[in-house]
């Protein structure tokens, strides 16, 4: 981060005016924000250029405009016109300070949640306080969210069986004519923060068909005890040598990858051993994801010596922590004064094939 903020008014404050701040983030993407709390001519924009084309939102035009590099490239071919395409959009004035103070009186009222949750503002505190450090030095600052500690791939682990007592056989229960896995394989691999995605299922003959099925689709699948649940998770884990392992159970075909790569982010910061979205409900059921560092994983499979302790895997990694902040509940932004937690993913037609991407903000019941 680089910023240049001054004091360029002419109004008797202690506290800078105009901020011209910089940011530089992996994978050559960059932003810049400018803030001007003087001038004379009220804007405000927001534009996003991209490797495809460019988007801009203008709320005073009351348009948003946006520009195709690809369709450029097509129409130069065929000696069209190219430019800008837009459509109609009305902003409404103040509507950000409106929805603020909508919310709080809702607050107040009915207790709706806050629309930022705690670690998120401890975010915003810090790049406030790079932005001023960097303007008072002269120099850039680093904003770096993963810790050494963390710094390695993350691996995801579909837990896979196909015994039941409530419906056996569900890892491979057709859905759109695709087992239910396949679902739940392709939606984690649509996690950016994930690197690798494996199976994890038991040595018992009625699981070989899990097998065939990752060996037919191109995914690692590991074998174990059915019964030392904790030790054929670990034996899994241990195989891919990742830093960071993404616990995920294969009766979840609409597990939405979003979720998946909010937790995982949260858990980057480097200060946790766990974080999950579901210790407190706030999501609908079928969006679990647990993150937990590998060496709490090996830490419970040395300790664990009761055979309660090992028909289960993030229970025990819980208990047998390090002495950091252990875990950490990932919530929804709430933006309803209904309850996530009795919300429930259902499988509707009107989804379309299951192969499509839609996310949590798109499809709640």
């Amino acid at each position: 981060m680089t910023c240049r903020a001054e004091h360029l008014s002419s109004l008797d404050v202690d506290v800078e005016d105009s901020a011209w701040i910089y940011l530089t983030f992996p994978e050559r993407r960059r932003a810049e924000l400018h803030l001007d709390f003087v001038q004379r001519a009220y804007t405000r924009t927001c534009k996003v250029v991209g490797e495809t084309g460019t988007a801009l939102w203008d709320f005073n035009v009351q348009e948003v405009r946006w520009f195709s590099a690809e369709e450029s490239s097509s129409e130069k071919l065929s000696a069209k016109p190219e430019g800008w395409k837009s459509i109609p959009y009305v902003f409404e004035a103040n509507d950000m300070y409106v929805a603020e103070m909508v919310h709080f009186l809702e607050s107040l009222g009915s207790g709706t949640g806050p629309m930022v949750d705690l670690e998120q503002s401890r975010d915003v505190i810090r790049v406030v306080e790079a932005a001023k450090k960097s303007s008072e030095e002269g120099r850039p600052q680093s904003l770096n969210w993963t810790s050494e500690a963390t710094a390695g791939p993350v691996v995801a682990i579909i837990q896979a069986r196909m015994g039941s007592s409530r419906l056996p056989g569900k890892s491979l229960a057709e859905i759109e004519k695709r087992p239910m896995l396949w679902h739940v394989i392709q939606r984690v691999k649509r996690a950016r923060m994930v690197d690798r995605v494996v199976v994890a299922t038991s040595t018992a003959p009625a699981d070989d068909a899990i097998e065939n099925m990752c060996q037919e689709n191109g995914v690692p699948c590991y074998r174990g005890s059915e019964n030392d649940v904790l030790d054929r998770f670990y034996h899994a884990a241990l195989a891919e040598k990742p830093a960071k392992v993404v616990r995920i159970t294969a009766d979840c075909p609409l597990i939405d990858p979003e979720v998946i790569d909010r937790v995982v982010r949260r858990f980057e910061r480097g200060d946790l051993d766990y974080a999950s979205n579901a210790m407190v409900r706030s999501y609908p059921d079928g969006l679990d994801t647990e993150v937990f560092s590998f060496s709490v994983l090996e830490r419970a499979w040395h300790e664990a010596n009761k055979a309660s302790e090992r028909e289960h895997v993030t229970p025990t990694c819980v208990r047998k922590n390090s002495g950091r902040p252990m875990s950490r509940t990932i919530r929804r932004p709430c933006t309803s004064i209904i309850a996530g937690r009795w919300m429930r993913w259902r499988i509707w037609n009107s989804f379309g094939p299951c192969t499509r991407l839609f996310a949590i903000g798109r499809r709640l019941e």
